[in-house]
């Protein structure tokens, strides 16, 4: 042996991210109340404390007025196309 580690690569999960950078979140259509909050990719920790209040609220069903505008451009069936704008 050489003395290198026979260890294999550590894989950490998915980091998943689609073209306009923002975060996917919203209700399922195809399984009734489960609720997605995914794709915060590298703004994580910028979008976190938000997108856990949002959440909160949702899942209370205590939405503010201003959560139905932010749900509008983080719905989960939109068009996922064009560039990042975060």
């Amino acid at each position: 042996m050489s003395g290198k580690s026979m260890r294999p690569a550590n894989w950490r999960g998915l980091y998943s991210m689609i073209p306009n950078g923002f975060p996917i979140i919203g209700w399922s259509r195809e399984a009734q109340g489960i609720l997605t909050a995914v794709s915060i990719c590298g703004h994580g920790l910028m979008l976190c404390p938000g997108v856990r209040e949002l959440v909160t609220r949702i899942m209370r069903n205590e939405p503010a007025p201003s959560d139905y505008e932010i749900l509008e451009i983080l719905f989960p069936f939109q068009e996922f196309a064009g560039q990042e704008k975060l």
